[in-house]
């Protein structure tokens, strides 16, 4: 199944690449691991922000 493909995948998301390799491929495992891993760097991110924002500090009086 070649599926749309643009010339070396220049165009390839990673939500692009999850589903390529969880559906087309039908690896699941490798695209579950993959999309943990981009969880994890949206965690951290979101944290750093929330942080930076002063989300997390105690209301002073």
């Amino acid at each position: 199944m070649a599926g749309n493909t643009s010339p070396k995948n220049i165009g390839l998301t990673i939500v692009g690449y999850l589903y390529k390799r969880g559906i087309e491929k039908n690896q699941l495992g490798y695209a579950s691991a993959v999309g943990l891993v981009l969880l994890v760097i949206a965690l951290v991110i979101n944290i750093v922000q929330l942080i930076l924002n002063g989300t997390f500090k105690k209301e002073e009086r």
